[in-house]
């Protein structure tokens, strides 16, 4: 998955980690005293050659659960 993702452009994969992650941190015993979440961000040489950074797509779909 975190291939796909990574070299395959598939975004998709992506929003349903992110998805997953959020039911974790909703449902999980091990996140309930999480506060925050921070990405790791992509070096912006390699966002511009990739066309989009894997962190913020699963954080979007994080955002939204």
């Amino acid at each position: 998955m975190i291939y796909a993702l990574k070299y395959e452009e598939n975004q998709k994969v992506g929003i349903f980690l992110g998805k997953q992650i959020g039911y974790e941190i909703e449902e999980g015993i091990f996140f309930k005293d999480i506060d925050y979440i921070i990405p790791v961000p992509l070096h912006s040489k390699k966002e511009k050659i990739r066309g989009y950074s894997q962190s913020r797509c699963i954080e979007k779909a994080i955002k939204k659960f």
